[in-house]
């Protein structure tokens, strides 16, 4: 009776600063959270036995996934070596053979790589001009004409290639592998035994096996022997289907050998399309699930029993926490900001831990909150400045070729046109045509810069030869440097690198620096253009002028939209002032550096630098001119 009154008065003072009903409320949360974790708890066991074989097989066959397809990328990484081993010593044995006579130390090579016999034969007639025995005896006299043409059309000319796997006048499965060397054709006979070993070495379960194919769908190595000496055909496999459309993963077909569904795992080797499928009868999956599905029933249910008691526990203890955050809520509401709640349970649930810290770091959050405001007014009133400065700047820009346009049309349109000499008339036109060329160039720099600050600019990534780039824009520029009396070179690595990149853009890039070079350069002087490799692999794409050069303390600021050097402002053919901007964009969408080299009379290197990732080799001129 004590206890109890001593609760009822703990009610009452706690009531007294809340409203009853909520009051109310809150006594009911302990008995729901209790209620709901019984719930719960109890739930998932119904469950498990409404569905429990279904839980255990999803298991069995998601380690399946993990250990079949695991197994089965193993076979394939192993049958890549081997296939790479094959082809690289039969590439030597090959050579060795058509220029030597002396084949004795190869016999115990080609045993080494299951070929049975070596022969060189003529690749128009197919008559034999030179054999090495093994196991599989000598060479015949001529191949047949069939197997002549099938293995003709498998390799290049100076190629060596493999053949799917072939039954050639009912013998054992053979795969052949070709050289192609000038007039002489290299074949070997080789036999399966490499993939019946290692399809053989892998056994699990009770009728777990290893099945290989080769790219046409037909076996390597099947537990069936039947199957594996005639080398049957499993194109109509829906698994050897997506091994044929170079896709790995796990699967279920029916096998007809068995008589039953099988899980498998497979993949292809990259390269020559072998396929490697580690299978597993379904029924042996279920076997196991069942016996799963026992034990996790058992320790199931003594799980839910422990669940239960901790749900009690913790039902009893949540509601003091959230009680404790209403009471500080309540404080932080009447005014006073230094209402904070301390943790000093170590057992309190993460959630109830995160609300005290989100409580806690609230009335900061209102003072940064202010800070923020205060700063992005500040960072949109500078922005309304830059706009307007922008704008004062644009509008400066189109006023002065337009002024010239105006001018001089009203004085070749005014009455007293007839009067202007016709030299002057053509300066006058030579102005108009130059201020009109002025505002397009200006119009389009501002259009494409427009769209690369607003992210619209695509770029397309192709190859691009270096010396194209380079010969196409200088093509586009000789005219003018002829003009002035500017010498142009090119300076370009053997064999001229490809990089990889939006052509448009790149040529973009290369044009306004070799438009700035003439525009900006001395009157018979020199423009080089010259590609070289950086430490680290990639490319610098340099144009190189021997102009007046632009002062060490201006050579960030040309890169910023309208702004030129002193010996830009002073040139004749004066630019829009957005050239550098747009190629310093443009080779950052590259993932590129853009620099600037320069000093008052010691000319201009505008370089572009790419980075390895953009940079693809081609062989020499020379290389290739041997090869063919």
């Amino acid at each position: 009776m004590n206890g109890r009154r001593s609760s009822g008065a703990s009610q009452t003072a706690y009531c007294g600063a809340f409203d009853k009903t909520l009051c109310a409320h809150m006594l009911r949360i302990r008995d729901a959270f209790l209620i709901a974790f019984c719930v719960l708890a109890v739930t998932p066991l119904m469950l498990f036995w409404a569905w429990p074989h279904s839980i255990a097989m999803q298991a069995e066959l998601d380690e399946v996934h993990e250990r079949h397809y695991l197994m089965a990328r193993n076979l394939a990484t192993t049958l890549q070596r081997y296939h790479r081993d094959v082809l690289s010593t039969f590439g030597h044995v090959a050579a060795d053979i058509t220029h030597s006579d002396n084949v004795g130390g190869l016999k115990p090579i080609l045993a080494n790589l299951n070929i049975r016999r070596l022969c060189v034969v003529d690749p128009w007639t197919g008559a034999t001009l030179k054999s090495v025995e093994g196991a599989g005896g000598g060479c015949p006299e001529s191949l047949p004409k069939p197997l002549l043409t099938t293995l003709k059309s498998s390799v290049k000319e100076g190629g060596t290639a493999m053949t799917g796997v072939m039954t050639v006048g009912g013998s054992d499965p053979t795969i052949f592998v070709v050289r192609h060397d000038g007039d002489h054709l290299v074949v070997a006979d080789m036999s399966n035994a490499f993939f019946t070993q290692v399809a053989g070495e892998i056994t699990f379960g009770k009728n777990g096996r290893a099945i290989l194919v080769d790219g046409s769908g037909r076996s390597l190595a099947h537990p069936n022997a039947d199957w594996a000496r005639t080398s049957r055909d499993l194109s109509n496999n829906t698994v050897v289907n997506r091994i044929q459309q170079g896709q790995f993963g796990v699967a279920r077909y029916f096998s007809r050998d068995l008589n039953t569904e099988m899980v498998v795992g497979y993949d292809v080797v990259p390269g020559v399309g072998w396929g490697v499928m580690i299978a597993q009868p379904l029924e042996e999956l279920q076997a196991a699930a069942r016996s799963i599905r026992e034990w996790a029933i058992l320790i199931f249910g003594v799980g839910v029993g422990v669940a239960i008691i901790l749900a009690g526990v913790f039902a009893l203890s949540i509601v003091r926490p959230i009680n404790r955050t209403i009471r500080m809520a309540n404080r932080m509401a009447r005014g006073d900001t230094k209402a904070r709640i301390s943790n000093t349970s170590a057992m309190l649930p993460w959630e109830l831990q995160r609300l005290y810290e989100s409580f806690n770091t609230m009335a900061d959050s209102v003072d940064k909150a202010r800070e923020r405001e205060a700063l992005e007014r500040a960072n949109a009133e500078a922005a309304d400045q830059d706009k307007s400065e922008f704008l004062r700047t644009v509008n400066h820009e189109l006023r002065s070729p337009l002024n010239t346009i105006v001018g001089y049309s009203e004085i070749m349109l005014g009455d007293k046109a007839d009067d202007v000499p016709a030299a002057l008339r053509r300066e006058y036109l030579k102005s108009i045509n130059v201020a009109g060329e002025h505002l397009l160039s200006l119009i389009g720099d501002l259009l494409d810069l427009s769209r690369i600050e607003a992210g619209k600019y695509e770029i397309v990534n192709a190859p691009v030869g270096t010396d194209e780039l380079v010969a196409r824009c200088e093509s586009f520029i000789r005219q003018d440097a002829e003009r002035r009396g500017i010498t142009l070179t090119v300076e370009l690595p053997d064999p001229a690198p490809i990089v990889v990149g939006d052509e448009r853009a790149l040529f973009q890039i290369m044009l306004n620096l070799a438009s700035n070079a003439v525009r900006y350069g001395s009157d018979g002087g020199h423009i080089q253009f010259k590609v070289a490799e950086t430490q680290n692999k990639g490319i610098e794409l340099s144009i190189i002028d021997d102009g007046p050069g632009i002062p060490f303390e201006d050579l960030d600021r040309v890169l910023e939209p309208f702004q030129r050097g002193e010996a830009s402002a002073n040139a004749e053919m004066r630019g829009s002032g957005l050239g550098l901007s747009i190629v310093s964009k443009l080779v950052e969408a590259h993932d590129g550096r853009f620099r600037l080299d320069s000093a008052p009379g010691m000319g201009t290197a505008a370089t572009v630098v790419l980075p390895p990732s953009r940079v693809r080799r081609q062989r020499p001129k020379d290389a290739k001119s041997a090869a063919a």
